[in-house]
Order: C-alpha cells, then sequence, then structure tokens
C-alpha cells in the first residue's frame, strides 16, 4: 500500500481520470473510486478528503469519455458528500503557454493556474 498515507494529513487530494478517460474501463470507476475512498477513509479517518476531476487538453479526442468520468467523480464525491472540484473546463483553455511542449500536460504557467483555482475551490 502507499507509505504516504502512513502520515497523518489534514487534507488528501484524490486526482482521476485523466489515464480512466484514455485507457480504462469506465464501467468500474465508480467501484474502484469507492474503494480508493474506503481505503483513504480507514488510512485517513480525520483528514478531509477532496475529488479532483482529469485533466483535458483542448483538442484531445474522446472528450465524451473525460465527461463521463467527471460525471462518475462528481456522484460519487456528492454520494459520500466531499468537495469536487471538475477540471473539463480546462479543455477550452487555448491561451499561449498553458500547455507544455507535448501540447497535452499543462506547462509550470498552467499548473500554476490550476492550482490556484483549486486553492480557491478548497476556501469555498
Amino acid at each position: 500500500r502507499d507509505g504516504y498515507l502512513r502520515r497523518s494529513y489534514d487534507v488528501v487530494v484524490l486526482e482521476g481520470g485523466t489515464n480512466d478517460a484514455h485507457h480504462g474501463n469506465l464501467a468500474l470507476l465508480r467501484d474502484r473510486t469507492l474503494a480508493v475512498l474506503d481505503y483513504v477513509r480507514r488510512t485517513q479517518p480525520s483528514a478531509r478528503v477532496v475529488l479532483v476531476g482529469g485533466f483535458v487538453a483542448h483538442g484531445v479526442p474522446h472528450q465524451d469519455r473525460y465527461a463521463e468520468v467527471d460525471r462518475v467523480l462528481a456522484d460519487v464525491a456528492a454520494e459520500r458528500g466531499l468537495t469536487y472540484v471538475s477540471q473539463l473546463h480546462y479543455a477550452d483553455v487555448t491561451s499561449p503557454g498553458f500547455l507544455a511542449r507535448d501540447h497535452f500536460h499543462p506547462s509550470g504557467q498552467g499548473y500554476r493556474l490550476m492550482g490556484r483555482d483549486l486553492a480557491e475551490a478548497l476556501r469555498r
């Protein structure tokens, strides 16, 4: 198991979805997400758990699969009373410098924007 969860945390942020949307079996996503949440809850009973949806870059194919992953994760978060932060709106970001040279992953500037948005959602 994950050695990082042997320590105690105030907040645990779980990001999911990007690889699930590309390669995963979406029929298993809900059950696997619940299993991970149960594990985190057992190992971090006092932590605030936050779910974050997968990032998708502008123009990446299979946008419908990303939307389905986002919906499943949002539903699970709602069922468990967790904060959910969708990242689907970044699929529309085409501003220069947001993506790294591979045109798929965010650049440092992109990650700063995403981090700022996540911090804002956590404050709310």
